[in-house]
């Protein structure tokens, strides 16, 4: 009886073992990459005051394209981009 109560033991003592070495594996997370990303900001004047409604023009230098959006009526704008190359 008592062999089968230390058997127990140590198969607890096994297990506790075993999560407390594997548990901080469960913590780490994973990102993923994207193959894109968001340009965004506000558009204001030189006194600080936002430009509502102001033409954004985001050009990609190495193919040559633009893409072209709108401020908010906050003066913000934002735009997603596809391609992580240098822009102007």
């Amino acid at each position: 009886m008592f062999s089968k109560i230390r058997t127990m033991k140590n198969a607890a003592c096994f297990l506790a073992f075993v999560v407390l070495v594997f548990s901080p594996l469960l913590l780490v997370t994973a990102h993923a990459q994207v193959a894109g990303a968001t340009l965004s900001g506000t558009v204001s004047d030189q006194s600080g005051g936002v430009l509502p409604q102001a033409a954004i023009a985001i050009k990609n230098i190495a193919t040559g394209i633009t893409r072209t959006s709108a401020t908010s009526t906050a003066g913000f704008y934002s735009s997603r981009i596809c391609c992580l190359e240098p822009m102007r």
